[in-house]
């Protein structure tokens, strides 16, 4: 059995899901800009932080490689005495730098590499001691240089090694952070545009769906008005649909049929009985 429908019932249906799928669009949307602005200011706020300040350690480790070179290539006792000094501040302004990166990492793995870079400038200053004492007690370089020196270029060249890693850890997170970015933003613009597409197929389809199915019905009743019009009262009014609205009209328009034929029935009975004559006429 064919249950009825009601088209005002249908058409609350069909505002109800496109009310539901644009609300969906919606939320999804706003989920996925809250997403991303959370993502951003991460990447902001903790990854650029982490790399500016690795940049700013990088530069004064170049800064300490130059005052090095200087020193080395030094050869009156007095200037080397001076850029010894100027060596030693250069490394030892390394530390508020690394104290600094430490502030900004705030992720295990970032403060783990921080930690070993610290260790490894401790190392580093130990080992100055040493090598400034070598020369500046006069010893030739060929004695320093296999000694006290090669552990203290040792001990730079790790700290260094282990900034580079540092600093390219920190580019790398702000780039994975920034490829997440992109493919969200890629998810969010296919997801809104699916919706909006669905959202326009099921409203196109609906109406062409209403349109059609009441332009068939009315139809219908028109073509029964239309011979009721023309006097035929015996063919009862049928409407081929289950739409409740369309069901109540066609049983008003038999209805209107029914009374009609009744009216006429009894118009005809009236026409059919004698006419009572005048008295003037039956004398």
């Amino acid at each position: 059995m064919i249950r009825p429908r009601s088209i005002k019932r249908k058409l609350q249906w069909w505002v109800v899901v496109i009310f539901v799928l644009t609300g969906t669009a919606g939320w999804a949307g706003i989920w996925g800009l809250l997403y991303i602005s959370q993502t951003t200011k991460e990447v902001s706020g903790k990854h650029v932080e982490r790399a500016q300040q690795s940049g700013v350690l990088e530069t004064d480790l170049a800064a300490a490689r130059r005052v090095e070179r200087d020193w080395l290539l030094e050869t009156e006792a007095g200037k080397r005495a001076e850029q010894g000094g100027k060596l030693g501040s250069a490394l030892g302004a390394l530390g508020p730098s690394l104290e600094a990166l430490r502030a900004k990492a705030t992720d295990t793995e970032a403060a783990s590499a921080v930690d070993e870079l610290r260790g490894a400038h401790e190392r580093l200053m130990s080992a100055w001691p040493a090598l400034a004492e070598a020369v500046n007690s006069g010893k030739p370089w060929a004695d320093v240089r296999p000694g006290a020196y090669a552990e203290f270029d040792k001990r730079l060249s790790e700290l260094e090694a282990k900034s580079h890693a540092l600093t390219a850890g920190a580019f790398g997170a702000i780039k994975g952070q920034t490829d997440r970015l992109y493919d969200w933003i890629w998810i969010l613009q296919i997801a809104l545009f699916a919706t909006v597409l669905v959202c326009q197929v099921f409203s196109a389809w609906a109406g062409w769906q209403l349109s059609r199915t009441l332009t068939g019905e009315l139809n219908a009743l028109k073509d029964n008005a239309d011979r009721i019009s023309m006097g035929d009262l015996k063919n009862e009014v049928k409407v081929a649909t289950t739409d409740v609205e369309i069901v109540a009209l066609g049983e008003a328009l038999d209805r209107l049929r029914v009374s009609l034929g009744k009216a006429m029935d009894r118009l005809a009975k009236r026409s059919a009985q004698p006419q009572p004559q005048p008295q003037g006429e039956q004398a």
